[in-house]
């Protein structure tokens, strides 16, 4: 996780605690607010690791 990452993360934990206070979340919505982060942040990796493979095989078609 790089530093962009991590603090993007920990404003999200802090947005969801604000709200769970503000709002009167139980735990389970809570947890469906934690689950829906995760998703997320899932999705973004799994573009990333695509955008990742692309570029190497455009790299490797290039190299040759």
């Amino acid at each position: 996780m790089d530093i962009q990452a991590a603090t993007e993360f920990a404003r999200k934990m802090r947005s969801l605690a604000r709200r769970a206070d503000n709002f009167g979340y139980d735990r389970q919505a809570v947890l469906e607010e934690i689950i829906n982060i995760a998703e997320n942040y899932e999705e973004v990796a799994e573009r990333i690791e695509m955008n990742m493979i692309v570029q190497m095989q455009q790299d490797r078609v290039e190299a040759n």
